[in-house]
């Protein structure tokens, strides 16, 4: 793929722009994108072209994007190794009826003490975010505080049995309602909540003007195979390669 089209560029800056409001921010270069962040292990660099100068300085993960070429042996060569690949997905017909799921409720969040919530449940399904001493808990909880006032995000939170176990957020930029952070507390899953969150996230982007609804995942993972049946289908995939 020589160039990006015009949809796979939308899907593209949508996520750079998740990405930079909730890690620190980016800095452009000649073939691509750093993601930046305080915290070194959040940092990412996007290739979007053949590599054209010095890594960045402590770079230990590398995203290639596909209208970036072949770079496996240049980066093999570097020292990075392949760790699998992140596919961006795209609704392409409309959802299947979500499930009646007594007792559950969705609402949005928007205090403090809800976006920590929100954090704990991201933490519980994302366990590589963890650390040891809670930094990167009230690091994301941060980003969470400074962005939910603006209208491009919107949170959500289920809430069943008297507590909240799923989460889920949209981010909308230039027509193109981006799914992220959906998660449910292991104990509550295979009930059909993410299904649930995932059509009160669609109906918002829809309210919202959005003409494209999508997500990211890992290739070949279970969540994978969900989203499939949910009407999604794969627009390309990004390899991931971190230092070996």
């Amino acid at each position: 793929m020589s160039s990006p089209s015009e949809l796979h560029r939308r899907l593209h800056e949508n996520q750079l722009t998740i990405a930079s409001r909730h890690r620190g921010g980016m800095a452009r270069r000649p073939d691509g994108v750093e993601i930046l962040s305080e915290d070194e292990e959040l940092r990412y660099l996007i290739l979007e072209a053949p590599l054209a100068g010095p890594l960045p300085d402590g770079c230990h993960s590398i995203r290639v994007m596909p209208w970036a070429g072949d770079l496996s042996r240049r980066l093999l060569a570097l020292g990075f190794g392949l760790q699998g690949g992140l596919l961006y997905m795209s609704l392409r017909r409309e959802l299947p009826p979500p499930p009646e799921l007594p007792g559950y409720r969705v609402e949005r969040a928007l205090t403090p003490e809800a976006l920590a919530t929100f954090t704990e449940i991201q933490f519980s399904a994302f366990p590589t975010l963890a650390d040891a001493h809670n930094r990167r808990f009230n690091f994301l909880l941060a980003s969470q505080l400074r962005n939910v006032d603006d209208p491009s995000h919107f949170y959500l939170l289920g809430h069943f049995g008297g507590r909240a176990v799923s989460a889920g957020l949209l981010l909308r930029t230039e027509g193109v309602g981006g799914i992220y952070s959906l998660a449910t507390l292991a104990e509550h899953r295979g009930r059909g909540m993410s299904r649930v969150l995932i059509s009160h996230l669609v109906d918002e982007a829809r309210r919202g003007g959005c003409d494209v609804i999508a997500l990211q995942v890992s290739s070949g993972s279970p969540a994978e195979r969900l989203y499939r049946r949910l009407g999604f289908a794969p627009e390309f995939e990004v390899l991931l390669y971190g230092r070996r």
